[in-house]
């Protein structure tokens, strides 16, 4: 589990997430990406896959949910396997 100090950072602009696209920053250290659910909300997921770690900053946004580029198991935006 990757431990990220309590408090506000920014990741990027809205207008620089657009819906169906995964972006990828480097928090701190770590590697996560940033996509938008069915609603719109700003996601942010560690960029590794639980599964076996592929890679997520070439993933897709399929109906509001990332899915891994390797194997394409998909995640809804509280993290779920679904």
């Amino acid at each position: 589990m990757v431990k990220i100090p309590s408090s506000w950072y920014f990741v990027c602009g809205s207008k620089e997430l657009p819906r169906n696209k995964v972006i990828q920053r480097i928090l701190n250290g770590t590697s996560i990406v940033l996509f938008r659910d069915k609603e719109g909300k700003a996601t942010i997921f560690r960029s590794r896959c639980a599964h076996l770690g592929a890679d997520l900053k070439s993933a897709t946004v399929e109906d509001g949910n990332l899915v891994c580029p390797l194997h394409q198991w998909k995640f809804s935006s509280k993290g779920n396997c679904i």
